[in-house]
């Protein structure tokens, strides 16, 4: 029904000329700014996520590489099927490289460079423990080693210890096999000649320690994602 000034029930103008409308156009528009902002912020992330994804990309290429390299040298090549078990269990590459850095300079620069968690706790089990006619020089290397694998191994700690865990529950003996020949190498080249089994036994020790504690953060981890 027409009434003067126009139709009935109007078009949501109020008597002060349309401030609802405007009202409303506002609201809109801040609404759409706020919607905005968001898909930006979205974009954003899936754009440094893919930058990531990327970069993660490239240093697996870089890591693959050195460890190519560090097998095309003849003198490594006893190292070659220990390795090539280890990369068909889907062992972290980062890992891998922590090996052999006790005897490769280049693996040794790349490991030094991996940022690791500084919270970690430390290993607490040095060489005193093993090798008791070592020069301390040569245990405090050993020990940076053991604690630079262990901190590399740390970043990715559930993959490494379902990597590396068989069927039966047992560790997979390449892990200690490997370990084993590359310290009896290092000890060799600086003429310090030790038993393979005081070597393997040592090996083993702090090898197995380290996937002890994947293991228990793993069951952990798990617990905490059960109760959420």
């Amino acid at each position: 029904m027409l009434q003067e000034g126009g139709f009935e029930g109007g078009f949501g103008f109020n008597e002060d000329g349309g401030g609802g409308v405007n009202e409303q156009i506002k609201e809109a528009f801040e609404k759409a700014n706020e919607s905005a902002k968001k898909f930006k912020a979205q974009q954003s992330a899936v754009k440094d996520l893919r930058k990531e994804e990327q970069k993660k990309r490239d240093d697996d290429t870089k890591i693959a590489n050195i460890i190519i390299g560090f097998l095309n040298d003849p003198s490594n090549s006893k190292y070659f099927i220990l390795i090539a078990r280890l990369v068909a269990r889907n062992i972290p590459s980062e890992f891998i490289l922590s090996f052999i850095s006790l005897i490769h300079k280049k693996s040794e620069h790349i490991i030094a460079g991996i940022k690791t968690n500084k919270n970690n706790k430390a290993l607490q089990i040095k060489t005193r423990n093993s090798f008791g006619n070592l020069p301390p020089a040569v245990k405090l290397t050993i020990d940076k080693w053991t604690s630079n694998v262990y901190k590399v191994g740390d970043k990715n700690f559930k993959k490494v210890y379902l990597s590396l865990i068989n069927p039966d529950n047992t560790i997979e003996d390449s892990y200690f096999q490997l370990n084993t020949f590359i310290l009896e190498d290092f000890l060799k080249k600086l003429e310090l000649n030790c038993e393979y089994t005081e070597v393997r036994k040592f090996i083993e020790l702090v090898f197995g320690t380290m996937l002890k504690r994947y293991k228990e953060k793993t069951h952990n981890q798990k617990k905490i994602q059960d109760k959420s």
